[in-house]
């Protein structure tokens, strides 16, 4: 499950924090980087991929409710076309990952017979 995915430091540190600085941004839109520099200017170590779990981790949670993104960072929705397109978009990216997978298998396929 994607919420087993933070291991204890991201758990117990990083995501309290992560949270606080989403939570006082209210509606702005807070880019990752700056949500990790901002844990780093806290004393922590911190990087984009861990601020993406925790992300995910917030939003399988219901942690922060209807937290959205765009291609500017990660804000809270304040209707419903917001947290629309954040699902479209989302949607897009798994079905593009499904399209290269099958791309691979059948590439597998041909090249190894399995």
């Amino acid at each position: 499950m994607a919420s087993d995915r933070l291991n204890d430091y991201e758990r117990g540190v990083l995501l309290p924090l992560v949270v606080g600085f989403l939570q006082s941004s209210g509606t702005r839109v807070v880019p990752g980087d700056a949500l990790a520099a901002a844990v780093r200017k806290q004393g922590h170590v911190c990087d984009r991929r861990q601020i993406r779990l925790i992300v995910n981790h917030i939003r399988t949670n219901a942690i922060i409710p209807c937290l959205a993104s765009n291609n500017k960072g990660y804000f809270v929705a304040t209707n419903e076309r917001e947290i629309t397109e954040t699902i479209n978009s989302l949607q897009g990216r798994v079905d593009s990952m499904q399209e290269v997978i099958e791309a691979l298998k059948e590439q597998r396929y041909i090249k190894y017979n399995i």
